[in-house]
């Protein structure tokens, strides 16, 4: 019995792309440079998705809001975690469901503060990894750094007075 790779022999000539798409086959030849011998390799083409599907944009939408955040200060300020880096200052949503939170969709704009990145992490769940810590606590400071943030958001002309009462 002969071995089976001596009865295959791989054409020095490239196939034609007739030759490739022809019948129903789905198979693609993979490139080869001419003169080489060896053994071609096949890979499955799907040719069943006619349209293409939109990605997701990996941003949120820039609000007139979240852009304020700039180079502010931090409002939330939380002992021994804060370092009040302005370049990282973001606009922190609520994470309260009250607020217009829910799965899959973040707060409302007016329902957030300036925080660095610290303070961020930090209240987006890195409280649980300190003692002493609690839920409310933690509340309560967002509170606090709400209604500073809203202060400064009806001075800048981006928050009406009667929406940050």
């Amino acid at each position: 019995m002969k071995a089976w790779n001596s009865t295959l022999k791989a054409s020095t000539k490239p196939m034609k792309r007739s030759a490739m798409n022809r019948g129903t086959s789905k198979l693609k030849r993979s490139p080869m440079a001419t003169g080489k011998t060896g053994i071609l390799r096949v890979a499955s083409v799907d040719h069943s998705r006619k349209t293409k599907t939109k990605l997701k944009t990996s941003r949120p939408n820039m609000t007139p809001i979240r852009k304020s955040a700039r180079n502010e200060d931090c409002t939330l300020r939380f002992p021994l975690i804060c370092r009040n880096r302005t370049e990282t200052t973001v606009w922190c949503h609520s994470n309260s469901y009250a607020d217009g939170k829910g799965t899959g969709k973040k707060a409302r704009d007016e329902e957030g503060c300036y925080g660095c990145f610290e303070c961020h992490g930090f209240y987006d769940g890195g409280w649980v990894q300190y003692a002493g810590w609690t839920r409310e606590m933690v509340d309560r400071e967002f509170d606090r750094a709400r209604k500073e943030s809203r202060e400064k958001l009806v001075n800048k002309g981006l928050l009406n007075k009667e929406v940050a009462a």
